[in-house]
C-alpha cells in the first residue's frame, strides 16, 4: 500500500486503521497471566487488553481454551466464532 499524493493521507490512515481493525475482530489473543489473575482470551480487537502481540487464529485460540489456566474475556466474548463448525 502506499499513501496517496493527493492531500488525503488522513483518509488512508483512517482507512488502514479501520483494515487492521477488521482483521483484528476474525483473530485472538491471549492476554498473558498477571499476578493474581488468569491467563485471558481476548478477541483481536478487544480494547480491555492492548497489546502489539501477535493474532492468533481459531484453531490457535481453541487450543489455548483447552489450557486449565485460560478462561475467556468477560468483556469481548471470545468464544463466539469459536463454536463447532
Amino acid at each position: 500500500m502506499y499513501a496517496p499524493e493527493d492531500g488525503s493521507a488522513p483518509a488512508f490512515a483512517e482507512q488502514r486503521r479501520r483494515s487492521r481493525r477488521a482483521r483484528a475482530e476474525q483473530l485472538w489473543k491471549v492476554e498473558p497471566q498477571r499476578s493474581g489473575s488468569v491467563t485471558l482470551l481476548d478477541r483481536g480487537g478487544c480494547g480491555l487488553f492492548d497489546n502489539a502481540g501477535a493474532l492468533i487464529d481459531r484453531e490457535a485460540a481453541l487450543a489455548a481454551l483447552r489450557e486449565p489456566d485460560v478462561e475467556t474475556c468477560p468483556v469481548c466474548a471470545p468464544e463466539t466464532g469459536l463454536t463447532v463448525q
